[in-house]
């Protein structure tokens, strides 16, 4: 009993000494940083808005949100809450807006606004197939955003009755109908020469 008494000590030891040595990070250490980027410098120069992404476990999924910080002071703020993400921040020409997309009415993207200095993000689009990226006009008075086409009622019927299945021959998006006949990609040529019962 008495020789197994240091031995127990030796082996608390050895534990005490292991968890305070260097280790290599896990999977699970790397996935619960929080990392910063999307750096965008007000016009005036006196703000800083950037991104922080972190992991949501429960929703399996990374959330980034918007913060703006003051250089001068050194103090920094989170402007954007909640579940949804915010990404794409550009000021206005006159650095009075903070604009960024973001799904968070909905699930398509749509851009939102705030004032550097706080209050409450405002929806300025209502795009039904959400914005994919946008751009202030120098004056600042308008912004245009690219999205894509909505899909055609047909198409939609279509999808619901068949799923992901596409009927050949039946229904070309417009891309390929503007092809002119003599250059057609080789794949549809293909499809033409066979013949059909």
């Amino acid at each position: 009993m008495v020789c197994r008494f240091p031995v127990i000590l030796i082996f608390i030891a050895s534990l005490a000494l292991a968890q305070n040595a260097p280790r290599a990070p896990t999977s699970d250490d790397l996935l619960t940083f929080k990392t910063a980027g999307g750096t965008e410098i007000s016009p005036d120069g006196r703000w800083v808005a950037y991104s922080v992404s972190e992991t949501d476990f429960e929703k399996d999924a990374f959330v980034t949100q918007v913060w703006l910080a003051e250089p001068s002071s050194g103090r920094s703020m989170r402007l954007t809450r909640g579940e949804k993400g915010a990404a794409n921040t550009q000021w206005s020409p006159d650095g009075s807006w903070l604009t960024f997309t973001s799904t968070r009415v909905g699930d398509k993207n749509q851009i939102f606004a705030l004032r550097p200095d706080g209050g409450e993000a405002m929806q300025w689009t209502k795009s039904e197939t959400g914005v994919n990226s946008y751009a202030w006009s120098k004056d600042g008075k308008t912004i245009a955003f690219t999205t894509t086409e909505p899909v055609p009622p047909q198409e939609k019927d279509r999808k619901e009755y068949l799923d992901d299945y596409k009927v050949v021959r039946r229904e070309y998006s417009r891309a390929r109908r503007a092809h002119p006949e003599g250059q057609l990609p080789r794949e549809r040529r293909l499809r033409r020469e066979i013949p059909h019962p």
